[in-house]
């Protein structure tokens, strides 16, 4: 009974600690286009001639948002992201020719999903964006599982379970445009390895015409038109840029695994225990990371989340590391967890920091619905609303994607949907956290001044909220300030912009400000003075 809750439950405690993030991320980006592309083949050839060649992630994207409401594809997504660490720890006890034991396997289990968290430099857009995990995390769930397959069957020449391998391999050749590649490479180097193998040679050939499923799409060509600079560059000068300028960044990324890795290595060979298998398995693993980014020599443009593919490559050396220091005894142990809690001083921030911001961004999708909605009832066919607003993350990465899909618009029957920039977290605000004022501002009026707390390293919003826009009713020369008198007697300067953003019938104007709690701001002063001569035109004082 033991031994399989240790593997029930650190994947249960992975799925929970996703679905936690994931039942907040609202649909975005270009998930509308492919929850109009539906369940149609039609819609999914012709989106393959017309644009990707990722034929079968697109099928995936497109199935889940147009079949499934959002909670269950939460659901189905939080199940991808636990089961990825799952199948590299069962691949690396493969690739070391080892029985998968619970211990192991939980420590391992948990040392990958930590250290992917914290290495990965976009992950809103590859693990917590349905189109970004078809793309990135459902490609290499392909990849591990038909490297499992493969490593399974060595001893196999029966049709039935080499014919198995078909469909995996297609899978996982037809994965990334830079991963296909290091998935024919690992199958050749198995073929060449187990030449009376047949699972060997249809390994080979399945991901072979998955990769050239990818690559010759149409649609790709059809892409590569928007890089007319690119495509009249040398091959020479493409790859000089790539590797001086592209390169060394993309790998300083992956710091993380690979550091861990090398510590473990170390360790491993010191106490004897780096046998050619495993010592081949760490070493070409980490090499397939660094070729995974090599290949992008040749593409027009290398975003963050293309570095997914390589840090899926480092945690399989990772984990091949990580179980083979159980072999060493409590020194092996003693690393391990020294590992495990490395990593989680920057998992720890990170997922706080990432949970609290996608809650913020549900919160305020319920606003935006809300806007759109009551702009429809009102009979309007165009709509602007506020953007989402992150606040403070571990990297910049960690925000989803923010492309403004002209497919949007459709989706909610509309002619137009814009989004204008904020900076504060407007789900928060309140009347229960509003001061009232009730102020004359040289033609307007001043409602209330709103203070609110954001979360942890977010700092805290002071809002001024005015009955209608203050562009043109303040003179030129002249500007809004507003001091922050805390109990201790101590002022803290928040000049907002003279510029006001509008959010449902209201038009706010602020700063954030670092101040631990909004309880300890006993008074406000607040108007507008000129610059040039420093005479205040309007002040008030407002206590609250």
């Amino acid at each position: 009974m033991m031994k399989y809750l240790g593997y029930i439950l650190p994947i249960s405690l992975v799925f929970v600690v996703a679905l936690a993030c994931a039942i907040n991320v609202p649909m975005h980006s270009d998930d509308y286009f492919y929850y109009l592309l539906g369940t149609y083949p039609s819609n999914w050839i012709a989106h393959y001639n017309g644009w990707s060649g990722r034929f079968f992630t697109n099928i995936i994207s497109s199935t889940m948002l147009s079949m499934f409401p959002h909670y269950v594809n939460s659901i189905i997504n939080s199940m991808v992201i636990a089961t990825l660490p799952a199948l590299i720890t069962v691949l690396a006890f493969r690739i070391a020719d080892k029985k998968v034991e619970w211990k192991t396997f939980s420590l391992s289990y948990l040392l990958v999903f930590i250290t992917y968290w914290a290495a990965n430099k976009s992950l809103g857009q590859t693990t917590f964006w349905i189109v970004g995990s078809a793309n990135y995390v459902w490609p290499n769930i392909f990849i591990s599982a038909f490297l499992i397959a493969l490593l399974s069957f060595r001893n196999c020449n029966k049709y039935a379970k080499s014919a198995l391998l078909l469909p995996l391999g297609v899978l996982a050749g037809c994965s990334n445009e830079n991963t296909c590649v290091l998935v024919i490479l690992s199958a050749l180097i198995y073929m060449l390895l187990n030449r009376n193998s047949l699972p060997a040679y249809t390994a080979v050939l399945s991901s072979t015409v998955g990769a050239l499923i990818l690559l010759l799409s149409p649609g790709n060509a059809v892409r590569s038109k928007n890089y007319v600079e690119w495509n009249e560059t040398g091959i020479l000068q493409k790859a000089f840029y790539h590797f001086s300028e592209r390169m060394p960044g993309m790998m300083a990324s992956y710091w993380l695994p690979f550091a861990l890795s090398l510590l473990c290595i170390i360790v491993i060979a010191m106490n004897g225990k780096l046998g050619k298998r495993v010592g081949f398995g760490m070493l070409f693993f980490l090499a397939c990371s660094v070729a995974a980014n090599a290949v992008f020599f040749v593409s027009p443009v290398t975003p963050d989340r293309s570095l997914n593919g390589g840090l899926f490559f480092s945690l399989i050396a990772l984990s091949i590391c990580a179980i083979t220091l159980f072999d060493i005894g409590i020194i092996g142990k003693i690393t391990s967890a020294a590992a495990i809690a490395f990593s989680f001083v920057f998992f720890i921030p990170s997922y706080v920091l990432f949970f609290q911001s996608m809650e913020a961004v549900s919160r305020q999708d319920v606003i935006r619905d809300e806007i759109i909605k009551s702009a429809k009832e009102s009979g309007a066919k165009d709509v602007v609303v506020p953007n989402y607003y992150f606040g403070k993350l571990a990297r910049p990465g960690d925000k989803l994607d923010g492309f403004q899909s002209q497919f949007m618009p459709k989706f909610y029957n509309m002619n137009s949907t814009k989004a204008y920039p904020v900076y504060f977290d407007y789900s928060l605000i309140s009347q229960d956290r509003m001061t009232e004022v009730d102020k004359e501002f040289l033609g307007v009026k001043l409602k209330g001044i709103y203070a609110f707390n954001q979360g942890i390293f977010r700092g805290a919003a002071v809002l001024m909220d005015f009955d209608s826009r203050l562009e043109g009713s303040i003179p030129e020369g002249s500007k809004l300030f507003m001091h922050v008198i805390k109990k201790d007697g101590s002022t803290v300067n928040a000049d907002p912009s003279n510029s006001t953003i509008h959010i449902k019938g209201n038009y706010y104007t602020g700063r954030i400000v670092k101040i631990n709690d909004v309880n300890d701001i006993a008074q406000f002063k607040v108007g507008i003075y000129n610059k040039a001569t420093g005479k205040r035109l309007v002040e008030y004082s407002v206590n609250k």
